[in-house]
């Protein structure tokens, strides 16, 4: 049976204490199975197989607190979030649906082929699709944040994650 480290111990915070202090810390340094990467990326290491309780703490420590994205629509084969929405009569962007999904390309066929979706779109005000490429890890909260900035017209639940800043599509 193995046992938590107490907080205590120099080792533990040796690791953790420059985190805790504000310092920098090279978060390769923490997870050796990591691939190099920059934080400030939607594209942070995945978790190792089996974690231990520092790699856990320094996960959630090093865990994005806001993240930049590239808003695209052109390339269909990402995996990520998304937001519907289309031009207000009176000049201002109305949020249909926002969402995550591993295949942007079949999610927007799913939603040119659904009535109740397509219903919002008119002549002068055709339904438009932007997508951002995101990291499985960050989807939920990503999504969380933006159901809660753009507040969309059709659907209201969000996964119960912290939100994730991100700079909004429009």
């Amino acid at each position: 049976m193995s046992s938590l480290t107490p907080p205590s111990d120099p080792s533990l915070l040796g690791l953790l204490g420059p985190m805790l202090s504000g310092r920098s810390t090279d978060w390769n340094a923490l997870n050796p199975l990591s691939t190099s990467c920059a934080m400030s990326s939607p594209y942070f290491p995945p978790p190792p197989a089996n974690p231990s309780l520092l790699s856990i703490l320094a996960r959630a420590l090093a865990y994005p607190k806001e993240l930049s994205l590239s808003w695209a629509s052109h390339d269909l084969s990402v995996s990520g979030v998304y937001a519907v929405f289309y031009q207000g009569s009176r000049g201002g962007i109305v949020t249909l649906k926002v969402g995550q999904t591993d295949d942007v390309g079949r999610r927007k066929g799913e939603y040119e082929r659904d009535a109740s979706v397509m219903a919002y779109a008119t002549p002068r005000a055709p339904l438009q699709m932007i997508w951002a490429p995101v990291n499985a890890l960050a989807k939920d909260g990503v999504e969380r944040y933006l159901g809660e900035a753009l507040m969309p017209i059709i659907g209201h639940r969000f996964p119960d994650a912290v939100p994730i800043k991100v700079n909004l599509p429009y």
